[in-house]
């Protein structure tokens, strides 16, 4: 019998670009998709069997070591999904690969030490290692490993002289570095005949029917612990450790839904999504893009379509873009489809999510909500995806790798299945509502609010002309009259701005020098809570000067305004009022965002303070004011998406008001007014925003017209950084198309983060073939000159930022 080729991806750190070839021993029945233990170079290393070949090009192949698991881990999906990846975004593949495996999950090698015989060690050592038989160690070690022992506290040298001598041998365990299934004391019934009094005749009764945890036994007998511990010495029952799921749910209350009535636009919707998609894979009019204005009942359409793939025997996949949204909607789909959702996200514990992805793994959840990562869940047979508010950045991953979209990757897996994949959202990317517009998507259109309220009322006030009336807090009348209207009427509020901290930067008024982070190119941020300076990039911290460290005068000043400062004021301007504060200070433990909601929720707090997290998705019938405290940070960014961003934000926090039974108001504080972004916000005119930005786009040749590739190096030596820069733009410069052009080399806008030097090459193409063709051949090039110059290099194509 011929043995078979497996084609390896192992685990290294920095993650590998290829699959390496080992031969499968014949007694091994390995698996596409199984994880296994490979020697790699002098030690053994985890790896995913990504194919199996009957030949290969190398010879002396090294052999697979042992299986992990009798069932792939991976399916044959998500493995070809790692491959896409890999070949669009120019990940590294093995990044790639196990992108696909919750945290947790990675597998280490423990070493279990044993005496290899009983030969005396004293005579031994002394005649063949003097120098060992001093250690002061070896009788404690001996003691040890004569019961079997890891030696985590000895000596690693005298370990490997105690092997070369062949005093001590070893065995592998491998395991799960992070999570194991967790368990709780269970019983099992083992010998009914020796229960012999009424209440071990009831446990032995219990049992009947099954294995169950003490606490079950306890309470269905209604006996003692005494009376389990008796029957356990009788040999009536057996001890077991049985696990339990941590279910992340636990501590929420949902009550059972049911579908509501749909309107006739929401109707129409349905009737499109139930429709049968086209099989072909490589047809995106599988894509459905659902726009339609905020509270106009997307979710119920979700709903309504997945209850109809669940009778199907399908399975539905919900993509989300904040863990802040997860909650929210996890409760409208556990009120829907109770036990059969499963959540995926990374706030969840370790724990949590890897009982949450078995679950989906053992077919034990037919819906699964999650952030970006859920992409990656290991569903099958999936009947519908569902990519929620379509247009939010969280969806893409490029601060890390690998590299990826999530909606790019829902629409591999929906051409995959063969089923549609449904974009929601009030203001859809400008790539996404184009490409509805040319035909490339399905189009659906909701121009009503689903409880027939209107939408809020938006003023636009002009902070300049505050100022000229001698108005200089930070709440221009308008807002703060308002405010005291709906906090009298009973109702809530939400104030939002899109900066943490109490002030943007400290500055001093005799030499004008501004404190900045000394590893980052950025000012310091106050935060009054701590009193600390902090950098928002690195976290670095440091006291706020009582004089100017370069000229030594007083007059240092705070400048500008962050959430942490609105909270003080409000609280300063309305005494007795309650608020909570959302942005990422306050959201840092485990169920943060969820615990601050459920609060607001229930009306424990009248005001709700936030950065971006409380601009969207947000459903509190009783918020009838959302205040922008200032529309112009998101305008003056230096990014080309900046006026896409920064009406979506508007819009997206202006439809928070007015959700339930009372009307929306909304009020906008602005130093640009006339700006189209603020204007056409104000009216919740996407159509003409999208007319005008798209005549932008196209006159300057930007996204979705072209598309952008950045080359980004970085490294602590400034100049080694510059001379990387150099060496491949001249690369560059003697290879590039008349299609690929350089818009910028140079150093990044944000030059400095975390100490690490930020230059960058900013390409610009027609073709996204032609543009990743060109870097995927110069890939070698780029990466062999960041190795010399020992820079790290990034490649990414249609970045969610340039800066």
């Amino acid at each position: 019998m011929t043995a078979m080729i497996a084609k390896i991806v192992v685990r290294t750190i920095p993650a590998l670009d290829k699959a390496y070839d080992y031969l499968v021993p014949l007694n091994f029945k390995i698996k596409k998709g199984q994880r296994v233990i490979v020697p790699f170079g002098k030690v053994k290393k985890e790896g995913i069997v990504v194919d199996l070949v009957s030949s290969s090009p190398f010879s002396d192949l090294k052999k697979v070591h042992s299986i992990m698991e009798t069932e792939p881990l991976l399916t044959e999906e998500l493995i070809e999904m790692a491959y896409w990846m890999h070949k669009r975004y120019l990940s590294p593949l093995g990044a790639c690969v196990f992108a696909m495996i919750p945290a947790g999950m990675d597998l280490v090698c423990t070493r279990y030490y044993f005496l290899t015989s009983n030969i005396d060690w004293d005579d031994s050592i002394r005649d063949r290692d003097p120098a060992l038989f001093l250690a002061t160690d070896l009788d404690s070690i001996y003691e040890e490993v004569s019961r079997g022992s890891t030696l985590f506290d000895y000596d690693l040298d005298i370990i490997g002289r105690l092997l070369a001598l062949d005093l001590i041998c070893f065995k592998e365990h491998w395991h799960q570095k992070g999570v194991k299934p967790k368990t709780r004391k269970g019983y099992v019934l083992k010998n009914p005949i020796g229960a012999t009094t009424p209440k071990q005749k009831k446990v032995v009764e219990v049992l009947e029917s099954g294995a169950l945890l003490q606490e079950e036994i306890l309470t269905k007998a209604n006996v003692s612990v005494a009376v389990l511990k008796s029957l356990r010495e009788k040999n009536v029952i057996k001890e077991l450790a049985m696990p339990v799921r941590r279910n992340p749910l636990d501590s929420r209350e949902t009550s059972r839904s049911f579908a509501l009535s749909l309107n006739p636009e929401q109707k129409k919707i349905l009737l499109d999504l139930l429709e049968e998609p086209n099989k072909s894979r490589e047809n995106q009019k599988n894509t459905y893009l659902i726009f339609g204005i905020t509270g106009s009942g997307k979710t119920e359409i979700y709903l309504q379509a997945i209850a109809d793939c669940l009778k199907k025997g399908k399975k539905a996949l919900v993509l989300v873009p904040e863990i802040a949204l997860t909650t929210q909607m996890v409760d409208r789909f556990v009120s829907r489809f109770g036990s059969q959702v499963a959540v995926l996200h990374s706030a969840l514990g370790k724990g949590e999510r890897y009982d949450e992805w078995q679950r989906v793994k053992n077919d034990e959840a037919n819906v699964v909500v999650g952030a970006r990562s859920a992409v990656f869940a290991p569903l099958d047979n999936i009947g519908i995806i569902v990519l929620d508010e379509e247009h939010e950045d969280s969806y893409q991953q490029d601060d890390k790798l690998p590299y990826y979209h999530a909606r790019d990757l829902a629409q591999f897996r929906a051409r995959w299945h063969g089923v549609k994949l449904v974009l929601g959202s009030a203001t859809p990317s400008l790539d996404s509502y184009k490409r509805a517009l040319d035909g490339e998507y399905g189009l659906g259109v909701l121009r009503k609010r689903a409880t027939k309220q209107t939408l809020p009322k938006v003023h636009i006030v002009d902070m300049r002309e505050e100022l000229k009336s001698g108005n200089r807090t930070i709440f221009s009348n308008k807002l703060r009259d308002a405010l005291e209207d709906h906090l009298k009427s009973g109702r809530q509020a939400i104030l939002f701005l899109n900066r943490r901290g109490f002030s943007s930067f400290v500055l001093c008024r005799e030499c004008g020098m501004v404190l900045s982070c000394p590893n980052c190119d950025v000012s310091l941020t106050y935060h009054l809570k701590n009193n600390k300076l902090t950098c928002h990039y690195c976290n670095y911290q440091t006291s706020p000067p009582k004089k100017c460290p370069v000229c030594r005068s007083p007059y240092i000043k705070h400048f500008g305004i962050g959430t942490e400062r609105i909270e003080t004021e409000i609280l300063a301007l309305f005494p007795g009022v309650k608020t909570l504060r959302m942005d990422i200070d306050t959201t840092r433990r485990k169920n943060a965002h969820q615990k601050l909601l459920d609060k607001f929720k229930k009306h424990e707090a009248d005001v709700l303070i936030g950065t971006q997290m409380v601009a969207k998705g947000l459903d509190i019938p009783n918020v009838t004011l959302v205040g922008v405290v200032t529309a112009d940070t998101s305008l003056n960014i230096g990014d080309f998406r900046a006026y896409e961003k920064t009406f979506q934000l508007l819009t997206q926090v202006s439809g928070r008001a007015g959700r339930g039974e009372f009307p929306g108001e909304v009020v906008v504080q602005t130093y640009t007014p006339e700006h189209y972004a603020i204007r056409y916000a104000k009216d919740h005119d996407y159509l003409r925003f999208f007319e005008k930005e798209n005549q932008f786009r196209l006159k300057a040749s930007y996204p979705p017209y072209s598309h952008f590739a950045q080359v980004l190096f970085e490294g602590e030596d400034e100049k080694r950084v510059n001379t990387a820069l150099l060496e491949c733009n001249r690369i560059f410069g003697t290879s590039l198309s008349k299609d690929i052009k350089v818009i910028r080399c140079g150093s990044a806008p944000i030059k400095k983060i975390k100490r690490m030097y930020r230059y960058n090459i900013l390409l610009r193409s027609y073709s996204w073939d032609g543009l990743a063709g060109f870097l995927r051949e110069k890939n070698s090039d780029i990466m062999g000159i960041g190795r010399k110059n020992r820079v790290r290099v990034l490649i990414r194509i249609d970045p969610s930022s340039v800066l």
